[in-house]
C-alpha cells in the first residue's frame, strides 16, 4: 500500500507541477531540500504550552488586504489574525480551493476555534496573540523563507510560542 501511496503522490506532483507550468509559471520547479528539519523536543508539557496557528488557507480580516489571486508568481505576503479576533470578520482569498464552501466551518483550514477549545478545556496551556495566514501558492519561496519566516518567528519568540501547528490549506 505504501509504494501504491507514494506513487500516487508522485503522480499528483507531476499533474500540479504541470498545470503550473502550463498555466502560469512555465519556468516553475518546486522547492527542495536536501536534509530535513531537525526535530525539536517540546520543552514543557502541551498542557502548558502557548500554541500558535499558521495557516496557508489565505484567510485575512474584513478591513485587511486581501491576498492577490490572480498573479502568476502568487503572493507571498502574509496577514496577522489577533486570536480574539471573531469568526464573523474572517475572509478568505486563495484560488487554489472553493472558499465559499471553507467558509462554513473555517475552523477546516484556520481552526482558531478549536484551540481556544484546546486551551479552555486544558489540552494546551494558551494559545498566542497572533495567528499567521498566508496563501498557499506560492511559487518563489525565496522571500519568504529568507525574510517574512524569520520576522514571523521573532514575533511569536516575544509571544513566548512553545509550539505552532501549521494547517496547509
Amino acid at each position: 500500500m505504501l509504494a501504491r501511496t507514494s506513487e500516487l503522490s508522485k503522480k499528483f506532483v507531476d499533474i500540479e507541477r504541470d498545470f503550473i507550468r502550463e498555466k502560469l509559471l512555465p519556468d516553475f520547479e518546486y522547492t527542495s531540500f536536501e536534509t530535513a528539519t531537525e526535530h525539536k523536543k517540546l520543552g514543557k508539557s502541551l498542557e502548558s504550552a502557548r500554541v500558535a496557528l499558521v495557516s496557508t488557507a489565505g484567510l485575512h480580516l474584513d478591513g485587511q488586504e486581501p491576498f492577490i489571486i490572480n498573479r502568476a508568481e502568487g503572493d507571498d505576503s502574509f496577514r496577522r489574525i489577533p486570536s480574539d479576533s471573531a469568526v464573523a470578520s474572517f475572509r478568505l482569498s486563495h484560488p487554489g480551493y472553493n472558499t465559499a464552501r471553507v467558509i462554513e466551518d473555517v475552523n477546516t483550514v484556520f481552526p482558531l476555534e478549536r484551540l481556544h477549545a484546546l486551551a479552555e478545556a486544558g489540552i494546551i496551556g494558551s494559545v498566542a496573540s497572533n495567528a499567521y495566514s498566508f496563501m498557499g501558492y506560492i511559487p518563489r519561496p525565496a522571500a519568504l523563507m529568507e525574510k517574512t519566516a524569520p520576522a514571523i518567528a521573532e514575533e511569536m519568540t516575544h509571544d513566548n510560542v512553545d509550539l505552532v501547528l501549521l494547517v496547509p490549506a
